[in-house]
């Protein structure tokens, strides 16, 4: 599980990564300008950094989910729990 762990925090490090990426991109997109085709070239790299920030989060929270359903003693079955908690409020943030 600690692998699924690592892929878990690589997607939220990417996610936050590219929602900057997207904020930026925004508020470029926002500037008045008289482009048609500066617009529309804005718009489609804008729809597709919100696609990858979207699949990172689905990944993200597949991966939590992931966490819970492996086997292990009830012990490892806390720690994964606890572990699960933290990576969901990271995820909220």
């Amino acid at each position: 599980w600690v692998d699924v762990l690592e892929r878990v925090d690589e997607d939220v490090r990417e996610a936050r990564a590219k929602m900057d990426a997207l904020a930026e991109l925004h508020e470029r997109r926002l500037l008045v300008r008289f482009e048609d085709d500066a617009d529309a070239a804005r718009d489609s790299e804008i729809q597709a950094m919100t696609k990858a920030v979207t699949k990172r989060l689905r990944d993200a929270e597949r991966g939590i989910k992931a966490i819970a359903q492996l086997e292990g003693t009830d012990e490892d079955a806390k720690v994964r729990l606890n572990v699960q908690r933290l990576q969901a409020s990271k995820l909220q943030e």
